[in-house]
Parts: C-alpha cells; structure tokens; sequence
C-alpha cells in the first residue's frame, strides 16, 4: 500500500513538472515572438519616421528655394519700380520748371 500511494505521488510530481517544463517553455516562447514583433513595429515605425522627415527636409528645402528665387524677383522689382518713380518725377520737375527734356 505504502509503495502504490509513493508510485501515485511520483507520477503525480512527474505530471506536475512537466505541466511546468511545458509551460514555461510555452511561456518564453510566447515571449520571444511578442519580442520579434515589438522590434519589427518599432522598425517599421523609425522607418516611417525618417520618411517624414526626409520627405519634410526635402519640402523645407524646395520650399526655402522658392522663397529664395521670389526674394529675387522682389528685390529686381523694387528697384525697377524705384527707378521708374524717379524718373517720372525727374521728368515732372523738369515740366513745372519749364525745361524740356528730349530722350
């Protein structure tokens, strides 16, 4: 009787420590993939990021180009305009003074 109940108690541990064994290789490999994933989302999600600020970068220069080549213009057309106002009150002065100016 004492051997039947020690042969039921070691199959019992038996079952126990492999339930154990099972589980906690279930257990870490479980943890593994969540692992793999995690590292893949946050690959995928540094890439999407650098995309952002390359596509970003890029607007920021064509951008500053833009502002650059309008500046350009701006300037061209002030000095046009500055010059045109000059001469057309040069020429106004010389009409109220009664000089007449041939071009």
């Amino acid at each position: 009787m004492n051997s039947q109940i020690i042969g039921i108690i070691a199959a019992a541990m038996m079952a126990i420590i492999g339930v154990m064994i099972w589980y906690i290789k279930y257990t870490t490999k479980r943890q593994a993939k969540r692992e793999e994933n995690h590292e893949k989302e946050q690959k995928e999600e540094r890439l999407y990021n650098r995309g952002i600020i390359k596509d970003e970068l890029k607007t920021l220069h064509r951008d500053s180009v833009k502002t650059a080549e309008l500046s350009r213009k701006n300037t061209a057309l002030q000095r046009s305009i500055g010059n045109k106002t000059i001469t057309a009150l040069n020429d106004l002065c010389n009409k109220i003074n009664g000089k007449v100016v041939i071009k």
